[in-house]
């Protein structure tokens, strides 16, 4: 019949007929029948459709076994996403050393009986606020407490460490205190996908220890101050920014943080130094002596952003998704 039909309209017709075919049996089995993402925004009228997005089932179980849907806006968007997590690695392969270990050093509300006001004789305590991409120290302490405390913000090259609490070495866990001698990495886990950035990252010097808002990250596997600083350069790269604000709500969570890929980056190759560099310019960017100032921190922000998306095969026209 469908030849004959093919012959009678002078086109070959199979395809459609069998697109139908499967669109049927699709309808009959609703565990095959790709998820369809609709974004809406609100206007006078009601709601206006503004993206859609067809998410294939098979697909979405290799690449997140958890069934958890990113979102996506458009089937670009799916398709980069696609792309980031089949060139990525996991974070626990064991080839590419990104193994982590996650610490939650002091609860600012249970230990928050061991916290003073004074410096005197005592740590200082990082605050979320206070971490911001490739920076440790972004605001500062003026007064006040709980919702009434009035917070500064230093600009680019002026950073400085003014907390509003500190808490004496002998009131943390062994755990805690050998922690805090160290040079690890931290980040800031309050977000939303409406900020600037969702990740924000940065190096946490010996001799501060970090609230609960501010998880710090070692590498047992590889504990050399290099892999810190890739770290951060892949966190506050523009491409992991765009794939985390695909699956956020308003918490980084080490959940979240480990569902996502890391690009596989062989440690002392070209790519690796070039962003171990590249991180530790922006690591010195508060001394005078490193000449750099606003454009200077850009350009090398926006060569981090390039080595990245390299490292997750992207292209020219997906970092023009990710920028629209």
């Amino acid at each position: 019949v469908i030849d004959n039909k093919a012959k009678f309209f002078g086109i070959d017709t199979r395809f459609k007929f069998l697109a139908l075919g499967c669109r049927k049996a699709e309808q009959g089995n609703p565990k095959r029948k790709p998820i369809r993402l609709l974004h809406e925004r609100g206007v006078p009228a009601g709601l206006e459709i503004v993206g859609a997005a067809r998410v294939g089932r098979e697909p979405l179980k290799r690449l997140r076994p958890d069934m958890s849907i990113p979102e996506v806006r458009s089937d670009n968007e799916w398709r980069v996403f696609r792309k980031i997590s089949a060139n990525g690695t996991g974070w626990d392969a064991a080839d590419h050393g990104w193994r982590a270990e996650f610490c939650r050093e002091v609860d600012m509300t249970r230990d928050r009986k061991h916290f003073r006001q004074n410096g005197l004789a005592g740590m200082p305590l990082v605050e979320g606020r206070m971490v911001q991409q490739h920076r440790f120290g972004a605001k500062g302490h003026m007064s006040g407490s709980g919702r009434r405390a009035a917070w500064q913000s230093y600009p680019a090259g002026k950073s400085r460490l003014s907390p509003q609490f500190w808490i004496e070495e002998s009131a943390l866990s062994p755990k805690a205190r050998a922690r805090s001698r160290m040079l690890r990495a931290g980040f800031c886990d309050i977000a939303g996908q409406t900020n600037e950035r969702s990740m924000m990252a940065a190096l946490i010097p010996p001799g501060a220890i970090c609230g609960n808002k501010v998880p710090t990250v070692l590498f047992p596997d590889d504990p050399s101050e290099e892999r810190l600083l890739v770290w951060t350069a892949v966190m506050n790269s523009i491409p992991f920014d765009w794939m985390l604000r695909r699956v956020l709500t308003t918490t980084v969570n080490y959940f979240v943080l480990l569902g996502l890929p890391l690009p596989k980056i062989a440690k002392n190759g070209l790519p690796w130094k070039r962003l171990a560099k590249a991180a530790e310019a922006l690591r010195q960017m508060d001394r005078p002596e490193s000449g750099l100032d606003v454009s200077g921190i850009g350009r090398i922000r926006a060569e981090i952003d390039v080595d990245v998306a390299i490292a997750y095969g992207l292209e020219f026209e997906d970092l023009e998704i990710m920028l629209q």
